[in-house]
């Protein structure tokens, strides 16, 4: 796939999977601007193993990061524009806390 050629071509090899505690781990991210049914704002859209995570949306690390990112720099105003960040965490075990650690059990 051309795609993933182009993004292992520049993040190199070790920069694509990790490992934590013994399991690997990827994490994938996207960007999408505007949109019909969404407000303005910045929105990040979390999922694990292709699942959307539901809970304690504004208080992981996905969002803070989000939060960091210098949005000005790329002529993009979170307050005016339609800004969606989605964070995919693929591995064998993820860590939940909260309420989330509570559903995944179900």
């Amino acid at each position: 796939d051309d795609a993933a050629a182009g993004t292992a071509s520049q993040a190199g090899a070790a920069g694509i999977g990790q490992v934590h505690e013994g399991h690997p781990f990827i994490v994938e991210t996207g960007v999408s601007l505007g949109g019909r049914d969404i407000n303005a704002g910045l929105h990040v859209f979390r999922f694990a193993n292709r699942i959307p995570l539901l809970f304690e949306g504004g208080n992981d690390v996905a969002k803070k990061a989000a939060d960091r990112i210098k949005w000005d720099a790329y002529k993009i105003d979170t307050n005016r524009d339609k800004v969606g960040v989605f964070v995919s965490i693929v591995s064998t075990k993820i860590p939940f806390k909260g309420t989330g650690m509570h559903c995944s059990n179900v």
